[in-house]
């Protein structure tokens, strides 16, 4: 009799499943309508990163060895929520996820060898929209010194900036529909993130079908981390990434060494599938959408999202700090391309025969040199799996108690711990296009804003 019950309830989470999946499939039919073979929102993400790159002349390109001189320098006044170092890396532990080194794996999949091209080329624009994004955010920003919060860097400088120039009532619009899209698609992040993380586990014969279990950890993780908001965080990612970083680089050069010689083809591979014009992988529309919306994804650039941490520093310098932000996206790129030269020079990638996804085909590349470096990079996915994870169950939770208050909190976490679970019943390929819909999304609304004030950070960040 349990046992009929539990299979009715696991039926009607199937059901709930799939409307909502239908919605969503509308929805993403809109946003990915194909103009010319190519997304809308991938062209919306392109023009706006080439538009503000020649309309600001590249102020993260004019200021790029600037930024990397100043990197560990802290340009902070006495008041401040977090440091500029500190600032700097919970913002890239929010984008350094598994949206980069599984993320190229899934680009791969999506548009072949080709999309890793596309990508590092749209970095060199989208980091001069990112800078404007992280100027109005450090602007407009909303900080409680005393109580070291701060408020959605996004929601509110799209609302105060409008309001700088009159429009207030039409922030108050943006803001509001930029919130909604920004909570769910944080979710389904998470959902993407959960889901790989819950892939790479399992792997493991001791953890093959304890998927509840695994998720049940991570939630608690998750919620303790986030529990002393964004200083507590700020702590946690200072020690983290460096070990994170170092152990990912490490095991990636050992896999770029043992394939040394198939490096030069891998190159071409990847140069040639950009230009490629046949069925197999979509040619070369497929291979530009990939990548763009890849990078667009991964280094989270022209979405506004992983400005709330830098927000959170005061600085005597706001150019120079907004061109240090940019350095993110160069970092997501960069890694992102290494990751494709190590998969595509380790043999596991046939643009033919491929049908591994995501992670998955990264770790087979792994595997081909040694299982003790699938084993590391099982260590690394756990550890990217929370932090990135970590960054979202706060921008989320953020978000959550600026619109219902700190007193409904407990229904975040059921909603946080729901969704989470729901990743137990959806393949990868649905949770990626979930997660693309509503985080690319955020685009639109974000956009606009920047396009709006334009004036404001052209005037007050001429570079010379």
């Amino acid at each position: 009799m349990k046992q009929i019950i539990f299979l009715i309830k696991i039926k009607k989470i199937d059901n709930m499943i799939e409307k909502i999946t239908s919605l969503l499939d509308f929805y993403g039919q809109i946003i990915f309508y194909e103009v010319f073979g190519f997304p809308l929102i991938t062209i919306i993400l392109l023009s706006s990163s080439l538009f503000f790159s020649f309309y600001l002349g590249f102020p993260a390109i004019k200021l790029f060895k600037n930024s990397l001189k100043t990197l560990t320098k802290n340009n902070n006044t006495n008041n401040t929520i977090l440091n500029s170092k500190q600032s700097l890396l919970t913002s890239f532990s929010t984008i350094f996820g598994l949206g980069s080194i599984a993320g190229i794996g899934t680009g791969i999949y999506m548009g072949g060898a080709g999309a890793i091209f596309w990508l590092v080329i749209t970095t060199i624009f989208a980091m001069n929209l990112s800078f404007a994004e992280v100027f109005l955010a450090k602007k407009f920003k909303n900080q409680n010194i005393e109580d070291k919060s701060i408020e959605c860097a996004p929601i509110r400088y799209i609302k105060d900036s409008l309001k700088e120039i009159n429009l207030l009532k039409f922030g108050i619009i943006l803001s509001t529909i930029y919130a909604f899209l920004y909570f769910f698609g944080l979710l389904s992040i998470q959902m993407y993130q959960v889901k790989e993380a819950t892939n790479v586990i399992t792997e493991i014969s001791f953890f093959k079908g304890k998927e509840l279990y695994i998720i049940i950890l991570m939630e608690i993780l998750l919620i303790s981390a986030t529990y002393k908001g964004i200083t507590g965080l700020s702590k946690i990612f200072e020690k983290l990434m460096p070990i994170i970083f170092l152990l990912f680089l490490l095991s990636i050069s050992i896999v770029l060494l043992v394939n040394i010689t198939n490096i030069p083809k891998a190159i071409l591979t990847i140069i040639t599938e950009a230009f490629k014009i046949d069925s197999i992988t979509g040619g070369i529309v497929a291979s530009v959408s990939s990548g763009v919306r890849r990078l667009f994804f991964s280094a989270e650039a022209g979405l506004g999202s992983s400005t709330t941490p830098l927000a959170a520093s005061n600085t005597d310098n706001i150019i120079e700090e907004s061109a240090k932000a940019t350095l993110s996206p160069f970092f997501v790129a960069m890694l992102c391309l290494i990751t494709g030269l190590a998969i595509i020079s380790s043999g596991v990638y046939n643009p033919e025969t491929n049908t591994l996804n995501g992670i998955l085909l990264l770790k087979h590349a792994f595997d081909s040199v040694s299982p003790i470096l699938s084993y590391i990079l099982t260590i690394v996915v756990i550890m990217l799996s929370f932090t990135a994870t970590a960054g979202i169950t706060f921008n989320a939770q953020n978000i959550y108690n600026y619109t219902f208050g700190k007193k409904t909190t407990i229904i975040f976490i059921i909603i946080h711990f729901m969704c989470s679970l729901m990743t137990i019943y959806l393949n990868l390929t649905k949770v990626v296009n979930i997660g693309d819909t509503f985080y690319l999304s955020l685009a639109i609304p974000n956009i606009i804003c920047i396009f709006l004030t334009r004036k404001i950070i052209k005037q007050e960040t001429k570079i010379n």
